[in-house]
């Protein structure tokens, strides 16, 4: 794991890319990046990891990631999912859904990769 403090810290965009803020209901949610989950499972050993765009319905993008620790045999499988109608409840285009699902399709790699992995690691 040594490797991914040199990498994460190589420069200081590389640093502010592992970690992202959202406002949400008027307080920011703060957590780790979906770039820094990548990092992680390059430098952890021995872990697979995919995800994928596994549905999309008429109102909604389901995206999934597996991550597998192949030497303690333990693999988690996490399901997201997003919206893919404006505030007017129009479909969005066929762009947006595939951003979407792309978008949700990060979101559930970056926590499988952050449930197998653990937490003393990470933190």
């Amino acid at each position: 794991m040594d490797n991914s403090v040199v990498t994460v810290t190589m420069s200081d965009a590389t640093a502010r890319s592992c970690g992202y803020e959202l406002p949400r209901g008027g307080k920011k949610i703060k957590g780790p990046s979906v770039h820094l989950a990548s990092i992680l499972a390059q430098n952890y050993g021995n872990m697979r990891v995919e995800a994928r765009v596994s549905e999309v319905s008429d109102k909604y993008v389901s995206a999934e990631s597996v991550a597998h620790d192949l030497e303690t045999n333990f693999a988690v499988k996490v399901e997201v999912r997003r919206k893919i109608l404006d505030r007017y409840g129009k479909r969005y285009n066929e762009d947006m859904i595939q951003t979407t699902g792309l978008a949700a399709a990060a979101v559930a790699y970056r926590n499988a990769v952050l449930r197998v992995i653990p937490r003393a690691i990470t933190d």
